[in-house]
């Protein structure tokens, strides 16, 4: 009767080790479809959006679009840009390599979708974070401003070298470059 007894209480112990990983098995399993599930909801969410609103579709593939597009042409024209100024360092090549990559930085902005009518407009709706060198993007924003409406502003090459290296980070943060 001892021994019946211990044997009982060995497969009982084995059964309870088989449950406890059955039940550790089973919450993992509930665990993973739950998430899942909460990803194909979403998914559908979104697809019913697309298909009650075909311009959101749209957009977003011709966001994509314009994006791709914009990355080719902002690296081919930044290129060119630095091309010149390594060959060319005066204070006339720097004003003109400013404002061309101004213009590049303000064309990304546009196709991040940041609003506003103007540039400083647009650097106004940046999100605080989204590009850390805002601050340093103001001031080349500005110094460009200042070569445009000002013919007699100077730009020293530290300036221009110091805002075209502001101007590359925001291209590159903003996924332009």
């Amino acid at each position: 009767m001892n021994t019946l007894f211990h044997y009982g209480s060995i497969a009982l112990a084995a059964y309870k080790v088989f449950a406890v990983i059955i039940t550790i098995a089973s919450m993992a399993g509930i665990v993973y479809v739950a998430k899942k599930s909460g990803e194909m909801r979403r998914a559908s969410r979104e697809a019913k959006r697309l298909r009650e609103k075909p311009e959101d579709a749209l957009r977003a593939v011709s966001s994509s679009l314009a994006f791709t597009q914009l990355k080719d042409n902002t690296i081919q024209h930044w290129q060119k840009i630095v091309e010149k100024l390594g060959n060319q360092q005066g204070e006339k090549d720097y004003k003109t390599a400013l404002i061309e990559a101004d213009a590049l930085v303000d064309a990304a902005l546009r196709v991040n979708q940041f609003q506003g009518e103007t540039m400083g407009d647009r650097l106004h709706s940046v999100p605080v974070g989204k590009i850390s060198s805002l601050d340093g993007l103001w001031k080349a924003h500005r110094v460009r401003n200042e070569i445009a409406h000002d013919p007699h502003y100077i730009v020293s090459p530290r300036e221009g070298h110091d805002m075209m290296k502001v101007y590359k980070k925001a291209l590159d943060e903003l996924g332009a470059l």
